[in-house]
């Protein structure tokens, strides 16, 4: 899509891709039912439906401060326009692309949205009919039937589960079992890990809690000089940073915190695991495979000139996330500091000299390939 869209409008695929990478990254990092949100959200037994709306909420400025960021880097390195095919090159690729065209039988948009769009839709009405349940006057609206069918299909498990059918039924039509069957265990395997870690994570939960351990942890995090509400952020970042998948690394920050915090009154546990979620976002490198998908996309090869491209997004989605997270505990929340944004601000600031300080020697050696 960045290449088509670079294309047709000559601009930079540098900034094209970085933006559209970007936000690709804080959107499948921050809004369930992506695997991680999800895995977070049931670690700290928040409702579904309030990670989403406040997963979107963070996600916004987020996404809004990477492509400021991509914008910065066409006005510093403005050659980085896709080189301009001549004729026959022109009518190669579209000979090429009506030959792919006609041998995929693609499915239309609005079945490719369908997996997608259903599950949160389903979540959001849920959602919706369990605050308006509250209300008063509306106590009764929680034994209608209808509510009581929505409340069924719109259970993340459920609805990721009509998601998988509808996913199975419209998009593979043309299929055989088998290799439905083969796709779906890919599936599987991918989500082996997330399995184990958050199993892993509950049965650690339970360990703290019932050997008194994690009351002992909660006093001695009460006392430590930062807001409890980044642990969980802090924890997520040091994963992060070691082994590089996100998702695993809000689902361990959740799995050690969770238990933890839980210990400790007046804590919000919706901001809690968004400070996981955020967290896991900090600067992607050389462990993280988007990292290097992003930049063999546009053909970037230095290693500085890759974290540039790509470490740094991250890291600005990073700080602008903790810091929105911290200042809606501080007004919504409770034992909080008007320190507690200026942390990840701080790291920011240190990584964006280092940036400057590199793009130095960096304008004249950067070749993105077309």
């Amino acid at each position: 899509m960045a290449k088509a869209l670079a294309k047709s409008g000559k601009r930079s695929l540098l900034t094209l891709g970085v933006a559209l990478a970007g936000g690709l990254v804080v959107t499948h990092h921050t809004v369930p039912p992506t695997p991680g949100p999800l895995g977070v959200a049931g670690i700290f037994n928040v409702d579904i439906g309030a990670m989403l709306l406040t997963g979107m909420a963070l996600a916004v400025p987020c996404v809004i401060g990477i492509v400021f960021y991509a914008q910065w880097l066409d006005k510093r390195y403005p050659d980085f326009v896709p080189r301009t095919l001549n004729a026959d090159e022109v009518n190669a690729a579209l000979e090429q692309y009506n030959k792919e065209k006609e041998q995929k039988d693609l499915p239309s948009l609005t079945l490719s949205l369908l997996p997608i769009v259903v599950p949160i839709v389903l979540i959001f009405l849920k959602a919706i009919c369990s605050t308006l349940a509250t209300v008063e006057g509306w106590s009764g609206l929680a034994t209608h039937p209808v509510v009581q069918a929505i409340n069924f299909v719109g259970s993340p498990v459920i609805a990721l589960a009509i998601s998988v059918l509808l996913a199975v039924y419209t998009l593979v039509p043309r299929m055989d079992k088998h290799t439905t069957a083969e796709r779906l265990e890919e599936g599987l395997q991918s989500a082996g890990i997330i399995l184990l870690v958050t199993g892993a994570g509950g049965a650690l939960g339970t360990i703290l809690r019932d050997s008194g351990a994690g009351q002992q942890l909660a006093e001695q995090v009460a006392n430590l000089p930062i807001s409890p509400i980044l642990i969980p952020f802090i924890v997520a970042t040091l994963v992060r940073l070691i082994q590089g998948s996100g998702t695993v690394a809000m689902i361990t920050a959740a799995s050690i915190s969770a238990p933890i915090l839980a210990q400790i009154p007046g804590i919000n546990m919706l901001l809690a695991a968004q400070a996981a979620t955020m967290g896991s976002l900090f600067f992607g490198y050389f462990n993280d495979s988007l990292f290097w998908v992003v930049n063999r996309m546009m053909g970037v090869s230095d290693v500085k000139q890759q974290m540039v491209v790509w470490s740094v997004p991250t890291t600005i989605a990073w700080a602008i996330g903790g810091t929105g997270v911290a200042l809606i505990n501080l007004l919504f929340g409770s034992g909080g500091s008007w320190l507690d944004p200026l942390l990840p601000i701080v790291v920011l600031a240190a990584i964006m000299l280092w940036v400057r300080w590199q793009a130095q020697g960096i304008k004249d050696k950067l070749v993105v390939k077309d």
